[in-house]
């Protein structure tokens, strides 16, 4: 990870995470995530991690990172509960 900690709140996406075993890596993501400023949308943390899942289906920690999102898109309405959940891996509605 490179940046100022500043720069890293002010652009997550910029969080790279190169491998799918950096387990503390996605939780510093959605500590950065839960702190910044401004609110990143979650339907935006959901694309990111269908891209991580979609590079590798065997990254269990982006399908844990999925996992967290989906509740929260399902709460505010943003998904359809019964759609997405029938959709699953190539939900690319986002």
């Amino acid at each position: 990870m490179h940046g100022t900690v500043s720069e890293r709140v002010a652009n997550p996406s910029r969080i790279s995470l190169p491998t799918s075993v950096l387990v503390h890596a996605w939780n510093y993501r959605r500590y950065v995530l839960a702190n910044m400023p401004v609110k990143k949308q979650d339907i935006e943390e959901l694309v990111y991690t269908m891209k991580k899942i979609q590079a590798n289906f065997s990254n269990f920690s982006a399908w844990h990172q999925r996992s967290k999102i989906y509740p929260l898109l399902w709460e505010t309405n943003t998904l359809d509960h019964a759609k997405s959940r029938k959709e699953g891996v190539s939900h690319h509605g986002a």
